[in-house]
């Protein structure tokens, strides 16, 4: 199992790379990042859901359905928790210096890749089950509900006025009418060639999202020249034994209990392996909290990808998939 998942990690890692080297020669310029992004959420990944979860028997797999959604909320939920507890240690323990960059640690390290990373790895290691693509969306239901219900509020100190309206996203609204749409039987009436579009349209999120991704990590490269180096260094450490080992450690043992649904099994051996989400820099600047905790975590961990990555997917795969 290891090579192919080493092919996988190795191919997403090698397009974060590009768009990184792309962004330093001058091809990918920072003031398109927003219309790229737009773009990426707005219109190239609802593409591919409505594809995937169009291919896909929801109600074949109607128990998983109702699992997997649950399984990503308490991902998150959990894990929030558990770095919430770590930071009530003392600061001489911890390295954090302020309530702020408490609520940025807790969130950055529970807070994993759960979208753009785990799309274009499962496409290589399963190139031919669209299930496990349908899965991952509904997966991801649960995983945006929490970040709305529990990271947000968490970081913000509270919830802010209207933060339900934040869930109301186009892939958001695209996972239920396809799934709907997909129960109904609706959705084989739609014309061939309007279906044959849309792929074509979602096949644009395999890799562009990537390329952003990449960028993005090269001008935090460059931000993180005056970030503190090494009063900062416990955080770090912190930061990459909670996202890269000791919360994919738990997903995984989470994950060995699910014996009766192996689609959320595969899910969560692959989320479990992601690095902190990006999106998290963001809220910072949005919502409050340490931007410079954020960036630390969103770099360190992102570092270590190509290592992490393959070790827990290939451990988690050999644990539950041995044959």
């Amino acid at each position: 199992m290891i090579f192919p998942v080493l092919n996988a990690t190795l191919s997403v890692f090698l397009l974060i790379v590009a768009g990184g080297f792309l962004r330093w020669v001058g091809c990918l310029r920072k003031e398109a990042d927003g219309s790229l992004m737009s773009l990426c959420i707005n219109v190239l990944y609802p593409c591919l859901i409505f594809d995937k979860i169009s291919q896909t028997d929801i109600l074949a797999h109607w128990e998983t359905m109702w699992a997997a959604p649950l399984a990503g909320y308490l991902s998150v939920l959990l894990t929030l928790l558990m770095a919430n507890v770590f930071t009530w240690l003392p600061r001489k323990v911890t390295g954090l210096r302020s309530a702020e960059e408490c609520r940025t640690f807790a969130c950055a390290t529970s807070l994993y890749n759960y979208g753009y990373l785990p799309i274009p790895i499962l496409l290589l290691l399963y190139p031919n089950d669209p299930e496990i693509m349908s899965m991952l969306f509904v997966f991801v239901l649960g995983v945006e509900l929490a970040v709305w219900t529990c990271a947000v509020p968490c970081l913000a100190g509270g919830f802010h006025r209207g933060w339900w309206k934040n869930m109301l996203t186009v892939p958001f609204i695209t996972i239920l009418v396809s799934a709907g749409l997909n129960i109904l039987g609706i959705l084989p009436w739609i014309p061939s060639t309007i279906r044959q579009t849309i792929q074509w349209v979602g096949l644009g999120q395999i890799s562009l999202p990537l390329l952003i991704i990449g960028a993005i990590i090269y001008d935090q490269l460059l931000e993180s020249r005056e970030l503190r180096r090494w009063e900062t260094l416990p955080v770090v450490g912190w930061t990459l034994f909670f996202r890269s080992v000791f919360f994919p450690f738990v997903m995984i043992l989470a994950a060995l209990g699910l014996s009766s649904y192996p689609l959320l099994q595969k899910i969560l051996i692959i989320q479990a392996a992601m690095p902190s989400a990006m999106m998290i820099v963001m809220f910072t600047r949005i919502f409050g909290g340490s931007p410079v905790t954020a960036v630390q975590a969103v770099l360190s961990t992102n570092f270590f990808t190509p290592i992490t990555t393959v070790f827990w997917i290939t451990l988690g795969m050999w644990l539950l998939f041995p044959a």
